[in-house]
């Protein structure tokens, strides 16, 4: 974009703020894992922003998403950061709607995604402090589960009691429950 006139269009269509302001929660749903309960919260807004959040019992984000005008932003303590696009498939008939999935970006996230949802997740005015810092941290500094002490681990997800299987590492339920929270879109079936 080296047109000034075309820049200029483009901050006006993408103010981070206005779109912040105007996401709200509307939602929050659970489900469990392995005996652990995994918290939901879903937060919109009326012009194609969606933000859904995963939080295990102890209020840690397992995993985050935030889709924006097609874009989408995603975080998980197993995969860590990634950019994709939400494409949509058709499906050749003419009763069944095309049908969303995501298209991620291969070999890197793609600065530019990262840049605006950086901006958009710092915007979100309905966010709790603690939450909206958690949100950015994730994308600004990703770290994934595999770079967490072994004593974090334990402390956070390590409760061997709670597990019927001793082969199973403390933090395997997380992998579990991302293999059931794949891409979500939110009011979308």
């Amino acid at each position: 974009m080296s047109d000034p006139d075309q820049t200029r269009h483009f901050m006006t269509v993408f103010s981070a703020a206005r779109l912040g302001e105007a996401v709200k929660q509307v939602g929050v749903d659970y489900i469990s894992v392995d005996q652990h309960r995994v918290e939901t919260k879903w937060f919109r807004s009326g012009e194609d922003v969606d933000l859904v959040v995963w939080t295990d019992m102890a209020g840690t984000i397992i995993k985050q998403q935030l889709t924006f005008f097609g874009q989408v932003l995603e975080w998980n303590l197993v995969d860590g950061l990634k950019t994709g696009l939400i494409v949509e498939e058709e499906t050749g008939q003419q009763e069944s709607p095309a049908s969303e999935m995501v298209r991620y970006d291969l070999v890197r996230p793609l600065d530019a995604t990262v840049q605006q949802g950086v901006e958009l997740l710092s915007s979100i005015a309905c966010l709790s402090p603690q939450l909206r810092d958690g949100l950015v941290q994730n994308v600004v500094k990703p770290v994934r589960l595999r770079d967490w002490p072994a004593g974090k681990v334990m402390l956070n997800f390590g409760s061997s009691a709670e597990s019927t299987n001793p082969r199973r590492s403390p933090s395997s339920w997380i992998v579990d429950a991302l293999s059931r929270l794949k891409f979500w879109r939110p009011g979308r079936s």
